[in-house]
């Protein structure tokens, strides 16, 4: 015994409603990828936003120096009383001042 079996009849398509639904799905993918590159541009433009935000930005204490900072001490002589001024004149000079 064979058993038969039942074939379905072939379904006649509308072939309006195949490019009805095809539109469909290719809006929708459009949609998609648009969203993805608004997406994408929008997050480059908040990047760039902060690193020019990053460069504005100041600091909050800014160092100041004096000459005396920088002033290297003098060891205390023994003959002579000098001061710092006055140890960084060259030797010829400090002769000459004595001379007169």
């Amino acid at each position: 015994m064979e058993a038969k079996t039942k074939e379905t009849p072939p379904v006649e398509h509308n072939k309006n409603d195949d490019d009805d639904d095809d539109d469909e799905e290719m809006n929708a993918f459009f949609t998609l990828v648009r969203n993805v590159r608004d997406a994408h541009h929008y997050q480059m433009m908040i990047e760039s936003q902060d690193t020019k935000e990053k460069v504005a930005m100041k600091s909050t204490w800014t160092p100041s120096f004096q000459w005396e900072d920088f002033a290297a001490e003098v060891p205390p002589n023994n003959n002579t009383t000098t001061t710092a001024a006055t140890s960084l004149l060259p030797a010829s000079s400090s002769k000459n001042n004595n001379d007169e």
